[in-house]
């Protein structure tokens, strides 16, 4: 008897051909299979998106998210946030914020303040780019957005990451340049982009003399020479902080992907508007922080019960970073001041201060009840701190609060699932980024009707390298894109 891999010698060729090609497929699959498992095993929320028929209806409760008169803190958080907007955008595309926001109350929290990088390492040991699915995971944002009808999708990024991270503001990477543009000094490297100053005048030239080489070479009306000018725009009019630069330019680039869409891309530092905002609720002390942080046992219990969630704190720790500016350059360094509400607001609204992410997120689903959507790590820990903050409101006599806090959809990811194939070095596929996507209403509409199979497939290599740390044992090519037909390959 032959062996199941192996053609019979009486076998017709063109049948030969088909068995072998479902063999070859069956394997595939299961290996597909085998990563996704893994991927499972490390994060289990993700399976939720296995059985889901669409990406549509995966996001349809996130979209939906709202609350009420029980969540006291929703309008100041509202104010804080159309302020900034404001601030960056203008009063037009604020009051669109707001005017959405009051009826679908969710933003996506999926990603660090950055601007996009090239899908480059197919080639290189490092077997997967995070880029291309953060990407992808906001393009994502926009199109469920653009499904529900909202003119807005808005992104709500944070800029407490450090300029050394592969996913930060340090450089600009267009198709048009020769190599990617260093926009912050080495100096910065382990500082907070929340903590950087503005681009400086070195760092302008070198792009201004970039533009001025590919506007000679490409002219004055190609899409990269103008988003180029459009940045060096951005940094005269804003010149102080590199989180409000990062925001604007990540904003205007996609905008320029989604320009044949009928939906405009808003980028917040995340970090800049929930400072404030916490500072607001540390102030006023008939809020939960602030009659948290007002009585002292209180705020014991509160950072014993709240301990151990990822980007938290341990206990005996402090939920706060100084912001150490003695030096070079900006550093995170451990709070060891007088936790009284008043002083920390005081020290929040002047940026010497963070909160560690936990305390962040808390004040925004406990306080205002907005619903943040974020990725593969955050919609883990943000389940977690859901379910940990219900017990502790319930505790604080908020039952209203806590039960309608208890069935807000944080185990929703909009970073994982992943909607295209690219060909990124002659026959080598990788995942689309924005470098070489431009995204049309139809394709938006396309996207929102993948399944959660189809989505978590596509992002399957990528997945399996960043959460186990190893070679996907199937990798984007021939075979993956085969698996998975619905794919919008570019």
């Amino acid at each position: 008897m032959n062996d199941v891999n192996q053609i019979g010698p009486d076998e017709p060729h063109e049948y030969a051909a088909t068995r072998a090609a479902s063999i070859e497929a069956l394997d595939s699959l299961g290996r597909l299979n085998q990563m996704l498992e893994a991927v499972f095993a490390n994060k289990p929320v993700l399976r939720g998106l296995i059985h889901q028929e669409t990406l549509g209806q995966y996001l349809d409760n996130a979209l939906h998210w709202n609350v009420g008169e029980e969540f006291a803190g929703k309008q100041a958080f509202l104010s804080r946030l159309g302020h900034e907007v404001a601030r960056l955008y203008g009063d037009q595309t604020a009051a669109k914020v707001t005017a959405q926001m009051l009826t679908s109350f969710v933003l996506e929290t999926g990603a660090h303040l950055h601007l996009p990088r090239r899908q480059d390492k197919v080639s290189k040991s490092t077997p997967y780019n995070v880029n291309a699915i953060i990407f992808q995971g906001q393009i994502l944002w926009a199109a469920a957005n653009a499904a529900k009808g909202h003119s807005v999708s808005i992104s709500f990024s944070s800029s407490r990451v450090p300029v050394n991270n592969a996913n930060s503001a340090t450089y600009l990477d267009l198709p048009a340049l020769e190599a990617p543009v260093r926009l912050v000094s080495d100096r910065y490297k382990e500082s907070p982009q929340y903590a950087v100053p503005g681009i400086n005048e070195e760092a302008r030239a070198r792009l201004r003399g970039q533009l001025a080489k590919i506007k000679g070479r490409l002219g004055n009306d190609h899409a990269e020479v103008q988003l180029l000018e459009s940045f060096l725009v951005i940094c005269d009019r804003h010149p102080d902080h590199l989180s409000d630069q990062a925001a604007l330019m990540h904003s205007t680039w996609m905008n320029q992907v989604l320009s044949e869409s009928e939906i405009t891309p808003v980028t917040i530092d995340s970090e800049s508007v929930a400072a404030q905002f916490l500072a607001d609720m540390l102030a006023d002390k008939s809020s939960v922080v602030g009659r948290i942080f007002a009585d002292a046992a209180l705020r014991q219990q509160f950072l014993v019960d709240m301990a151990g969630i990822p980007t938290g704190w341990e206990e005996g720790e402090i939920p706060f970073n100084q912001i150490d500016n003695s030096g070079k350059s900006a550093r995170l360094q451990p709070y060891t001041g007088n936790l009284d509400p008043d002083l920390l607001a005081q020290k929040l609204r002047a940026r010497e201060i963070l909160p560690y992410g936990i305390l962040k997120f808390f004040c925004l689903i406990s306080d205002a009840g907005v619903c943040p959507i974020g990725g593969m790590m955050q919609s883990g820990y943000l389940t977690e701190l859901r379910n940990r903050s219900e017990k502790f409101l319930q505790m604080l006599g908020e039952a209203r609060r806590a039960d309608k806090l208890a069935t807000m959809p944080t185990d929703v990811a909009i970073v994982s699932p992943c909607w295209g194939i690219a060909l990124a070095q002659k026959s080598l596929l990788n995942g689309v980024d924005a470098l070489n996507a431009g995204v049309s209403k139809s394709d938006l509409q396309r996207i929102i009707q993948l399944s959660g199979r189809e989505s978590l497939a596509i992002a399957a290599p990528t997945l399996y390298a960043f959460m186990c740390g190893e070679t996907p044992p199937l990798g984007y090519g021939s075979d993956l894109a085969a698996l998975t037909p619905s794919a919008i390959l570019r």
